[in-house]
Protein backbone atom coordinates (compact mmCIF):
# COMPACT_ATOMS: atom_id res chain seq x y z
CA UNK A 1 0.00 0.00 0.00
CA UNK A 2 1.38 3.50 -1.23
CA UNK A 3 0.62 5.97 1.72
CA UNK A 4 3.22 8.83 0.60
CA UNK A 5 3.47 10.43 -3.42
CA UNK A 6 6.29 12.86 -3.26
CA UNK A 7 6.60 14.96 -6.29
CA UNK A 8 9.56 17.24 -6.93
CA UNK A 9 10.37 20.48 -8.70
CA UNK A 10 12.42 18.82 -11.18
CA UNK A 11 9.79 17.24 -12.50
CA UNK A 12 10.75 13.56 -10.53
CA UNK A 13 8.06 11.56 -8.47
CA UNK A 14 8.69 9.10 -5.16
CA UNK A 15 6.47 6.77 -3.46
CA UNK A 16 6.99 5.06 -0.11
CA UNK A 17 4.70 2.11 1.83
CA UNK A 18 5.83 3.57 5.16
CA UNK A 19 3.69 6.72 6.70
CA UNK A 20 5.37 9.98 6.29
CA UNK A 21 6.80 11.27 9.99
CA UNK A 22 8.62 14.30 8.58
CA UNK A 23 9.05 16.61 5.24
CA UNK A 24 11.46 19.17 5.55
CA UNK A 25 14.68 20.28 3.31
CA UNK A 26 17.63 19.71 5.96
CA UNK A 27 18.29 16.27 7.64
CA UNK A 28 17.81 16.27 11.34
CA UNK A 29 20.19 15.82 14.12
CA UNK A 30 20.43 12.57 15.17
CA UNK A 31 22.00 8.86 14.25
CA UNK A 32 22.21 7.62 10.88
CA UNK A 33 23.03 4.76 8.67
CA UNK A 34 23.75 4.58 4.75
CA UNK A 35 24.34 1.94 2.14
CA UNK A 36 23.52 1.32 -1.33
CA UNK A 37 20.94 -1.76 -2.48
CA UNK A 38 21.50 -4.06 -5.18
CA UNK A 39 20.07 -0.98 -7.91
CA UNK A 40 22.74 1.30 -6.27
CA UNK A 41 20.17 3.59 -4.75
CA UNK A 42 21.78 5.45 -1.33
CA UNK A 43 19.34 3.61 0.89
CA UNK A 44 19.31 6.54 4.19
CA UNK A 45 17.55 5.36 7.84
CA UNK A 46 17.58 7.00 10.92
CA UNK A 47 18.74 4.61 13.78
CA UNK A 48 17.56 4.31 17.49
CA UNK A 49 20.82 4.25 20.53
CA UNK A 50 19.75 0.85 21.69
CA UNK A 51 22.16 0.97 24.71
CA UNK A 52 23.74 3.95 26.43
CA UNK A 53 25.85 4.04 29.38
CA UNK A 54 28.13 7.05 30.58
CA UNK A 55 32.14 6.57 30.82
CA UNK A 56 33.61 6.26 33.82
CA UNK A 57 36.64 8.82 34.71
CA UNK A 58 40.08 7.52 33.77
CA UNK A 59 43.27 9.57 32.31
CA UNK A 60 42.16 7.65 28.61
CA UNK A 61 38.66 8.60 28.83
CA UNK A 62 38.73 12.05 29.88
CA UNK A 63 41.09 12.76 27.43
CA UNK A 64 39.40 11.65 24.61
CA UNK A 65 36.29 13.80 26.25
CA UNK A 66 38.29 16.78 26.56
CA UNK A 67 39.89 16.18 23.09
CA UNK A 68 36.66 16.72 21.36
CA UNK A 69 35.07 18.95 23.54
CA UNK A 70 37.71 21.36 22.97
CA UNK A 71 38.07 20.69 19.34
CA UNK A 72 34.06 21.57 18.66
CA UNK A 73 34.24 24.80 20.54
CA UNK A 74 32.68 27.80 19.45
CA UNK A 75 35.13 29.59 17.24
CA UNK A 76 37.40 26.84 16.57
CA UNK A 77 36.24 25.83 13.26
CA UNK A 78 36.41 28.94 11.83
CA UNK A 79 40.00 29.71 13.25
CA UNK A 80 41.32 26.11 11.94
CA UNK A 81 39.56 27.25 8.00
CA UNK A 82 41.41 30.76 8.31
CA UNK A 83 44.51 29.16 8.73
CA UNK A 84 43.70 27.07 5.47
CA UNK A 85 43.39 23.74 7.45
CA UNK A 86 39.77 21.75 7.14
CA UNK A 87 38.47 21.38 10.30
CA UNK A 88 38.33 17.67 10.96
CA UNK A 89 39.52 15.31 13.95
CA UNK A 90 40.02 11.51 13.66
CA UNK A 91 39.99 9.49 17.00
CA UNK A 92 41.37 5.66 17.40
CA UNK A 93 40.93 3.55 20.45
CA UNK A 94 42.30 0.52 20.90
CA UNK A 95 42.04 -2.14 23.87
CA UNK A 96 40.42 -5.59 24.96
CA UNK A 97 36.64 -6.14 24.67
CA UNK A 98 34.75 -4.75 27.07
CA UNK A 99 37.17 -1.74 28.32
CA UNK A 100 33.96 1.15 27.11
CA UNK A 101 35.45 1.90 23.72
CA UNK A 102 31.55 1.44 22.49
CA UNK A 103 30.08 3.19 25.56
CA UNK A 104 32.87 6.30 24.65
CA UNK A 105 31.28 6.16 21.21
CA UNK A 106 27.65 6.67 22.17
CA UNK A 107 28.50 8.91 24.95
CA UNK A 108 30.30 11.67 22.65
CA UNK A 109 27.87 11.27 20.37
CA UNK A 110 24.71 11.61 22.31
CA UNK A 111 26.48 15.16 24.18
CA UNK A 112 27.17 16.02 20.64
CA UNK A 113 23.65 15.53 18.91
CA UNK A 114 22.03 17.61 21.91
CA UNK A 115 24.66 20.29 22.05
CA UNK A 116 25.79 20.63 18.97
CA UNK A 117 22.47 19.55 16.40
CA UNK A 118 25.25 16.97 15.30
CA UNK A 119 24.55 14.56 12.66
CA UNK A 120 26.14 11.01 13.84
CA UNK A 121 26.39 8.29 11.02
CA UNK A 122 27.25 4.59 12.02
CA UNK A 123 29.92 3.35 9.69
CA UNK A 124 30.61 -0.37 11.21
CA UNK A 125 30.91 -2.38 8.10
CA UNK A 126 32.01 -2.13 4.52
CA UNK A 127 28.62 -1.06 2.82
CA UNK A 128 28.07 1.30 5.72
CA UNK A 129 31.48 3.34 5.35
CA UNK A 130 30.83 3.78 1.58
CA UNK A 131 27.32 4.70 1.90
CA UNK A 132 28.46 7.04 5.03
CA UNK A 133 30.83 8.81 3.51
CA UNK A 134 27.94 9.81 0.40
CA UNK A 135 25.28 10.51 3.39
CA UNK A 136 27.81 12.96 4.46
CA UNK A 137 28.68 14.99 1.06
CA UNK A 138 24.63 15.13 0.79
CA UNK A 139 24.52 16.58 4.45
CA UNK A 140 27.06 19.02 3.54
CA UNK A 141 25.47 20.47 0.45
CA UNK A 142 22.70 21.95 2.62
CA UNK A 143 23.55 22.27 5.79
CA UNK A 144 27.04 22.61 8.21
CA UNK A 145 26.08 20.65 11.37
CA UNK A 146 28.96 18.91 12.72
CA UNK A 147 29.45 15.35 11.52
CA UNK A 148 30.53 12.46 13.23
CA UNK A 149 31.38 8.91 11.62
CA UNK A 150 31.30 6.48 14.14
CA UNK A 151 33.59 2.87 13.40
CA UNK A 152 33.19 -0.02 15.80
CA UNK A 153 35.05 -2.97 14.92
CA UNK A 154 37.06 -0.68 12.82
CA UNK A 155 39.58 -4.07 12.13
CA UNK A 156 36.58 -5.66 10.15
CA UNK A 157 37.16 -3.63 7.11
CA UNK A 158 39.94 -1.43 7.19
CA UNK A 159 42.36 -2.75 5.12
CA UNK A 160 40.02 -3.69 2.24
CA UNK A 161 38.87 0.13 2.60
CA UNK A 162 42.27 1.78 3.10
CA UNK A 163 42.36 3.78 -0.04
CA UNK A 164 38.27 5.04 0.95
CA UNK A 165 39.24 5.65 4.13
CA UNK A 166 42.50 7.49 3.69
CA UNK A 167 40.68 9.87 1.41
CA UNK A 168 37.66 10.37 3.64
CA UNK A 169 40.21 11.07 6.83
CA UNK A 170 42.95 13.33 5.12
CA UNK A 171 42.07 13.43 1.48
CA UNK A 172 39.41 14.74 -1.44
CA UNK A 173 36.32 13.13 0.64
CA UNK A 174 37.78 14.66 3.98
CA UNK A 175 34.84 17.01 5.62
CA UNK A 176 34.97 19.64 7.30
CA UNK A 177 33.62 20.60 10.53
CA UNK A 178 33.86 16.72 11.10
CA UNK A 179 34.97 13.25 13.71
CA UNK A 180 36.00 10.18 12.71
CA UNK A 181 35.78 7.97 16.07
CA UNK A 182 37.16 4.48 15.48
CA UNK A 183 37.54 1.21 17.57
CA UNK A 184 38.97 -1.75 17.79
CA UNK A 185 40.05 -4.91 19.75
CA UNK A 186 42.80 -5.54 16.98
CA UNK A 187 44.92 -2.78 17.37
CA UNK A 188 47.88 -5.02 14.53
CA UNK A 189 45.38 -5.16 12.07
CA UNK A 190 45.06 -1.31 11.26
CA UNK A 191 47.74 -0.13 9.10
CA UNK A 192 50.20 1.68 9.73
CA UNK A 193 49.50 4.53 7.01
CA UNK A 194 46.58 5.72 9.39
CA UNK A 195 47.31 4.97 12.85
CA UNK A 196 50.54 6.52 12.13
CA UNK A 197 49.46 9.97 10.39
CA UNK A 198 48.69 12.37 13.11
CA UNK A 199 46.36 13.90 10.08
CA UNK A 200 44.09 11.04 10.02
CA UNK A 201 44.07 10.23 13.35
CA UNK A 202 45.27 12.94 16.11
CA UNK A 203 44.84 10.76 18.82
CA UNK A 204 45.82 7.12 19.34
CA UNK A 205 44.19 5.65 22.78
CA UNK A 206 44.15 2.52 23.90
CA UNK A 207 41.81 1.56 27.12
CA UNK A 208 42.33 -0.29 29.93
CA UNK A 209 40.47 -2.06 32.81
CA UNK A 210 39.02 0.37 35.96
CA UNK A 211 41.73 -0.13 37.93
CA UNK A 212 40.22 2.75 40.75
CA UNK A 213 38.79 0.38 43.48
CA UNK A 214 36.43 3.60 44.01
CA UNK A 215 35.29 3.99 40.71
CA UNK A 216 34.51 0.56 40.46
CA UNK A 217 32.08 0.74 43.23
CA UNK A 218 30.65 3.81 41.88
CA UNK A 219 29.70 2.07 38.42
CA UNK A 220 28.14 -0.90 40.32
CA UNK A 221 26.19 1.26 42.50
CA UNK A 222 24.93 3.32 40.03
CA UNK A 223 23.52 0.06 38.02
CA UNK A 224 22.29 -1.72 41.18
CA UNK A 225 20.49 1.75 42.55
CA UNK A 226 18.06 1.48 39.05
CA UNK A 227 16.26 -1.17 40.63
CA UNK A 228 14.26 -0.78 44.04
CA UNK A 229 15.34 -2.63 45.93
CA UNK A 230 19.16 -2.11 45.36
CA UNK A 231 20.96 -5.03 43.64
CA UNK A 232 23.91 -4.86 45.80
CA UNK A 233 24.47 -3.74 49.39
CA UNK A 234 27.62 -1.38 49.64
CA UNK A 235 28.73 -4.31 51.61
CA UNK A 236 28.01 -6.47 48.88
CA UNK A 237 29.98 -4.75 46.00
CA UNK A 238 32.80 -4.01 48.02
CA UNK A 239 33.35 -7.98 48.80
CA UNK A 240 33.46 -8.03 44.76
CA UNK A 241 36.11 -6.09 44.01
CA UNK A 242 37.82 -6.65 47.11
CA UNK A 243 40.17 -9.19 45.32
CA UNK A 244 40.24 -7.57 41.42
CA UNK A 245 43.03 -5.22 40.24
CA UNK A 246 41.59 -4.33 37.41
CA UNK A 247 38.00 -5.08 35.50
CA UNK A 248 35.96 -3.95 32.17
CA UNK A 249 32.50 -2.27 31.71
CA UNK A 250 31.37 -5.40 30.88
CA UNK A 251 32.58 -7.59 33.03
CA UNK A 252 31.25 -5.31 35.62
CA UNK A 253 27.81 -5.92 33.59
CA UNK A 254 27.94 -9.51 33.91
CA UNK A 255 27.92 -9.55 37.33
CA UNK A 256 24.96 -7.50 37.85
CA UNK A 257 23.11 -10.11 35.51
CA UNK A 258 24.31 -12.86 37.80
CA UNK A 259 23.14 -11.66 40.29
CA UNK A 260 19.95 -10.54 38.90
CA UNK A 261 19.16 -13.57 37.36
CA UNK A 262 20.93 -15.80 40.23
CA UNK A 263 23.08 -17.38 37.92
CA UNK A 264 26.39 -17.11 39.69
CA UNK A 265 28.08 -20.10 39.50
CA UNK A 266 30.52 -21.66 42.30
CA UNK A 267 34.26 -19.81 42.35
CA UNK A 268 36.05 -22.78 40.81
CA UNK A 269 33.76 -23.72 37.77
CA UNK A 270 33.26 -19.78 36.55
CA UNK A 271 35.33 -17.78 34.40
CA UNK A 272 37.85 -15.46 36.44
CA UNK A 273 36.55 -11.65 36.67
CA UNK A 274 39.65 -9.11 36.21
CA UNK A 275 43.10 -9.95 37.63
CA UNK A 276 43.95 -11.08 41.30
CA UNK A 277 45.93 -8.18 43.01
CA UNK A 278 49.42 -9.43 43.80
CA UNK A 279 49.20 -7.92 46.92
CA UNK A 280 46.19 -10.84 47.60
CA UNK A 281 48.57 -13.37 46.10
CA UNK A 282 50.62 -13.09 48.63
CA UNK A 283 48.21 -13.25 51.87
CA UNK A 284 48.51 -9.60 52.81
CA UNK A 285 45.02 -9.10 54.29
CA UNK A 286 45.53 -4.94 54.81
CA UNK A 287 42.53 -4.29 52.41
CA UNK A 288 39.88 -6.65 54.10
CA UNK A 289 37.87 -3.70 55.11
CA UNK A 290 38.43 -1.03 52.71
CA UNK A 291 36.83 2.42 53.85
CA UNK A 292 37.52 4.07 50.51
CA UNK A 293 33.70 3.52 49.62
CA UNK A 294 32.35 5.53 53.02
CA UNK A 295 34.46 8.31 51.36
CA UNK A 296 32.45 11.08 49.66
CA UNK A 297 35.32 11.83 47.62
CA UNK A 298 35.65 10.55 44.21
CA UNK A 299 39.06 10.31 43.34
CA UNK A 300 39.04 11.96 39.94
CA UNK A 301 42.65 11.40 37.60
CA UNK A 302 43.85 14.63 35.92
CA UNK A 303 43.60 14.90 32.73
CA UNK A 304 46.39 13.00 31.08
CA UNK A 305 47.36 11.47 34.27
CA UNK A 306 49.97 9.42 33.35
CA UNK A 307 48.99 9.10 30.05
CA UNK A 308 52.36 10.12 27.02
CA UNK A 309 51.13 12.27 24.82
CA UNK A 310 54.13 12.37 21.96
CA UNK A 311 56.63 9.98 20.98
CA UNK A 312 58.69 12.83 19.36
CA UNK A 313 58.83 11.25 16.26
CA UNK A 314 55.42 11.82 14.79
CA UNK A 315 53.25 14.15 16.49
CA UNK A 316 51.22 11.39 17.63
CA UNK A 317 49.11 12.02 20.65
CA UNK A 318 49.55 8.88 22.79
CA UNK A 319 47.04 6.99 25.45
CA UNK A 320 49.13 3.98 26.52
CA UNK A 321 50.65 2.88 29.85
CA UNK A 322 51.97 -0.35 28.57
CA UNK A 323 52.89 -1.73 25.03
CA UNK A 324 50.71 -3.34 23.39
CA UNK A 325 51.00 -7.38 21.92
CA UNK A 326 52.60 -5.77 18.74
CA UNK A 327 55.70 -4.22 20.99
CA UNK A 328 54.42 -0.98 19.65
CA UNK A 329 54.84 1.66 22.44
CA UNK A 330 51.27 2.97 21.58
Amino acid sequence: MISAVIEYEDGRVSTHTSKTKRVGTKFQKGFYEAAYDGNGTLQITTQPLEEMHEPYSSPENDMILKTVDNFFKKGIKDSVEQMGFIHKLGILMYGKQGTGKTAIMNSVSKKMIDSCDAIVIFCNSYQTLQGGISLAKKVRLIQDNPIFFIADEFDIYVRDLESDLKNLLDGKDSVSNSLFLAATNYFDRIPDTLKKRPSRFKLVVELFGIENKKTMFDVMSKISNKLKPSLFTNDEIVKLFSKVDSITIDEIKQLALDKLTNTILPEETRTPIGFQSQKKAKGDSSDENPEWYMSEEIPTPKIYGEVKLSDGKNGILRGSRKKNDSGSNI
